[in-house]
């Protein structure tokens, strides 16, 4: 290393030997580009330890927050996209997820959520081949990859910024800020966490290797890590306008590593070649994308018309930029949000108003604070592709903003070092009263996300009543729980308020009507609940679980061919329900069919069963044909699926000890 020079006078410096590194009044009188060549050399002697620290405090603080989580289960759309989706289970079914869109999600997703996401399903694959559906490693992986990309802030911002003290911050930021909570809580949004990792190593790899010669192999490792970023979520195809906009908006040599003359002239032509080339990447990524899923967008503009959307979107906005500074009021479903149909909605004058304030700020103070200023356009770069301008299920969602929050978190970052430039004590202090706020709020919220009872609870009660998808959540889950006396009231809402709404989709209003008739049928009113069951029936015909209510209620009745007669009726409305092929194997083994009762056994199994009724059943009726090594088979392959039912151990361990 070269030794520092004494800046009083020339010969030796008086300490006799190479000066240590300046002290933080020096480096402060230091014109800029000295005082940064001077960090950088004291940075090459203390970075190593300094890192470590870093490294070990954002690991201690992710254990103290984001470690219980292993204690959570699966909840919401994770019933769709990993309970009851029988692709994840089988590595055969690997190379489907990049040509067929059934192995996205079991029964019941419904078109509306189209999505291509191979990625995450081999994360998925992975985590289910480790632990099957035990619910804690699922969460372990996801906390673990949310440090992961906490360290990836710290290298981007390091490199950035070129201090470890402000590359923490920015990294504890992202790491603790209150609206990470959904995505890293949830294991459904696994998405998000791989999408920000491939995002901030294409940005690392990028500031790593652009003042080097071009060189094809690392251009092709660009374009490698922008296509699996865009496999994890389509969020992440903002990746070349965020070089873009790190090579004009912050010039090599300023808020970045200095470089020299030949370095320079070589970097106009390196960013053009690569993002010309991640740009054919990104027009292979939405071809292939369309053909995966039929379209391109999910559905209609929800405000009704493109212009209504975009006015309730500048609201939307302005909501993720209060969310940054005061993430108070955190909610699972913004669903309820009206929308928007006029210029003269004041509301939406208000948010113009601020975003324009905003964009405004921004560019004044672009040469003043380069890297915080282009944290904010990080922040709007990367929440472009949710701003339905092509529509999505949503006008916004906190996973939303999971990768743009790493662009706050650069811009806290830089906003520490400059003030720590000239009041370090009262950076230090505020960066930790910053830093303990959001901890305080985030250690809160993450308790909401224990079991999917109390989100759906939290959720309805922080919502307002135009909120329709979290009260309907919450009725399937009261009466899945067999909670009838509680549901009545909110299934009467539900189907009083929107049951008959033609503008409502006609699976959710023969839902309403279902889950009334069956919350009364359990309340023991089987006159005013029987006729709603067939009301469902009649709403939509392929609404299978009306028929197996049905079935159900004549098989109480004693009626087992009855019944029998109904559960085909649903199997046959539904192949892919497992509730209908398993209610048609219990049927045929009262009626004493047991060949054909295994059959449908097994075709419940096939369709992906989310409870484990199914596998219970099948192996009592092997056992009980003296076919123990096949009923030991069936509960193991139900052990891997359902860990913590004590049923399926205690007679998987009885199978074991009879072949013996």
């Amino acid at each position: 290393m070269k030794k520092l020079k004494s800046s009083s006078s020339a010969g030796p410096p008086r300490s006799g030997g190479p000066t240590s590194c300046t002290s933080a009044a020096t480096r402060r009188a230091l014109p800029v580009e000295r005082a940064r060549a001077v960090q950088t050399k004291c940075n090459a002697n203390g970075y190593s330890t300094a890192g470590l620290l870093a490294l070990f405090f954002l690991v201690a603080i992710c254990a103290l927050i984001w470690g219980r989580t292993a204690g959570f289960g699966f909840v919401w759309d994770d019933d769709y996209f990993i309970v009851g989706n029988p692709a994840i289970r089988s590595f055969s079914f690997l190379p489907k997820y990049f040509t067929d869109i059934s192995t996205m999600a079991g029964r019941g997703m419904g078109e509306d959520f189209a999505v291509f996401r191979p990625c995450r399903n081999i994360s998925y694959l992975f985590d289910f081949s480790v632990a099957g559906l035990d619910p804690a490693w699922w969460h372990i992986h996801n906390v673990l990859l949310h440090l992961l990309n906490s360290l990836m802030v710290f290298l981007v911002a390091r490199q950035l910024l070129n201090r470890t003290g402000a590359s923490f911050v920015a990294a504890a930021v992202f790491l603790v800020h209150p609206v990470q909570t959904e995505v890293v809580a949830w294991v459904k949004c696994r998405d998000d966490l791989l999408a920000a990792f491939f995002v901030l190593l294409g940005i690392h790899l990028w500031m790593k290797w652009r003042e080097k010669p071009f060189n094809p192999l690392r251009l092709a490792v660009h374009c490698a890590v922008y296509l699996l970023a865009c496999l994890s979520k389509v969020q992440a195809i903002v990746v070349p306008f965020l070089i873009l906009a790190l090579e004009y908006w912050l010039p090599r040599g300023k808020g970045t590593q200095e470089q020299d003359d030949d370095s320079a002239g070589q970097a106009k032509p390196l960013v053009i070649t690569t993002v010309a080339c991640m740009c054919i990447v990104m027009v292979v990524f939405l071809v292939w994308r369309h053909s995966f899923i039929g379209k391109t967008s999910q559905i209609d503009y929800i405000a009704g018309s493109f212009f209504a959307t975009m006015l309730t979107m500048t609201r939307a906005a302005v909501k993720y930029l209060a969310l940054l500074v005061w993430p108070q009021h955190l909610v699972a479903d913004y669903s309820g949000m009206e929308s928007s149909q006029s210029l003269l909605d004041w509301k939406v004058a208000a948010s113009v108003a601020v975003i324009l304030s905003v964009a405004w700020a921004v560019i004044a103070n672009r040469r003043r604070l380069p890297v915080a200023t282009f944290g904010l356009l990080w922040f709007g770069i990367c929440l472009a592709p949710m701003s339905n301008i092509i529509p999505m299920m949503q006008y916004m969602a906190e996973r939303f903003m999971y990768v743009p929050v790493a662009g706050f978190a650069l811009t806290a970052g830089a906003l520490f070092a400059y003030l720590a430039q000239r009041q370090r004590k009262i950076a230090l202090i505020t960066a930790a009263l910053v830093l303990l706020a959001f901890a305080a709020r985030t250690a809160d919220r993450v308790g909401a996300w224990r079991d999917a009872m109390t989100i759906f609870e939290v959720t309805v009660r922080d919502t307002p009543e135009g909120a329709i998808r979290p009260r309907r959540n919450l009725l399937s889950l009261m009466i899945n729980r067999g909670r009838y006396e509680e549901a009545l009231p909110l299934a009467r809402e539900l189907w009083d308020t929107w049951g008959r709404d033609e503008n409502v989709s006609t699976r959710w209003r023969a839902e309403y009507a279902r889950h009334l008739g069956f919350a009364l049928l359990q309340n023991d009113m089987l006159a005013e609940g029987v006729p709603l069951i067939h009301k469902a029936i009649e709403i939509d015909p392929k609404y299978s679980t009306a028929y197996v209510d049905i079935g159900v209620v004549t098989g109480m009745g004693g009626d087992h061919a009855g019944a029998l007669e109904w559960f085909k009726k649903a199997a046959a409305a539904d192949e892919t329900d497992p509730g209908a092929h398993y209610n048609v194997g219990i049927s045929l083994r009262e009626l004493g069919r047991v060949a054909e009762a295994e059959t449908a056994f097994r075709a419940s199994l096939e369709a992906g069963p989310s409870s484990p009724g199914a596998h219970k059943s099948l192996a009592a009726l092997l056992w009980t044909q003296g076919r123990i090594p096949e009923a030991v088979e069936v509960y193991k392959a139900a052990r891997k699926l359902w860990p913590a039912d004590k049923e399926i151990s205690h007679w998987l361990k009885e199978g074991r000890k009879a072949l013996k």
